[in-house]
């Protein structure tokens, strides 16, 4: 039985409570789906099919493959999803075959890529979709997303925790000028190991050949943040005080159906996955 007093965010305890659960009767003939945090169930919940799929969220993605290693000793049956991060653009691969990463940068652009998914959730805020509006995101959002890129491949430890790319409702003056920006951010991180430079993220994306590179580098919730911002000053649409991240990302999921997953390569790998174990239809 495990108990209270046991740190409830350690990998250990978190294999050994899915090991625990998987013992009971009402798991017998289920596989757990591991995802980072709740708002990622919200999204997978009705994209699976919830007699088979019991979906675990985990808190943070540090602590996959830890836990799945204790997992598999257990053969307990399951699998997870992370946010593929920058791993693409690193060549990256999962180190399990029962790991998989989203596509494109995230679950949150994930869901913006998909251009049916997109256009509803434009219609739910009174607005045509607009593609150009679209571009003029990653646009500003560019030098800082291939800015938090560099630091990742360098292993600089830039702490971009908490800097916020709309300050007091308009787009952060920060954004574009770099010397500015690694200015601010250099401020406010303390374990530096070296340094990234304008010349260094022109030449390393200058041979990068990925495909919607816009969609691999962007963070999510950056990229909802000045979706929100646009809206609210959109004059063709009025002040929306509602378009907020956290109204944004509950619309983003339930503008993501199951038509649009089957799209994805996500949907395939795990398709491909599920069908070489004989789990049945896991999908919803």
């Amino acid at each position: 039985m495990l108990t209270k007093t046991q740190n409830t965010e350690t990998a250990q305890y978190i294999a050994d409570e899915l090991i625990y659960d998987s013992k009971h009767p009402k798991f017998a003939n289920k596989v757990f789906l591991l995802v980072e945090d709740v708002s990622d169930k919200r999204v997978f919940y009705k994209l699976f099919n919830n007699n088979l799929v019991e979906i675990r969220p985990i808190t943070g993605c540090s602590k996959f493959d830890d836990i799945i290693i204790k997992l598999k000793a257990q053969h307990i049956k399951h699998f997870a999803i992370k946010d593929a991060d920058f791993n693409r653009v690193f060549n990256i691969n999962p180190t399990f075959d029962n790991l998989f990463y989203t596509d494109c940068h995230d679950i949150e652009m994930m869901c913006f890529y998909n251009e049916d998914s997109i256009t509803e959730i434009f219609a739910n805020y009174s607005k045509k979709y607009d593609n150009a509006f679209i571009i003029s995101i990653f646009k500003d959002l560019e030098l800082l997303s291939k800015f938090k890129c560099l630091n990742i491949y360098k292993t600089c430890h830039y702490c971009f925790k908490g800097y916020k790319v709309v300050d007091k409702d308009n787009v952060n003056n920060d954004l574009s000028n770099f010397t500015i920006l690694e200015k601010t951010i250099k401020e406010r991180s303390h374990h530096i190991t070296d340094s990234v430079s304008l010349d260094e993220i022109n030449s390393f994306f200058s041979n990068c050949r990925i495909p919607n590179l816009e969609f691999e580098i962007t963070n999510g919730h950056d990229f909802m943040a000045l979706f929100c911002c646009y809206f609210r000053k959109d004059k063709e649409i009025g002040i929306h005080d509602f378009c907020e991240k956290q109204h944004l990302r509950p619309t983003m999921g339930a503008c993501f159906r199951m038509e649009h997953f089957v799209k994805t390569q996500l949907y395939k790998d795990i398709s491909a996955w599920a069908a070489s174990h004989s789990l049945g239809n896991i999908f919803a």
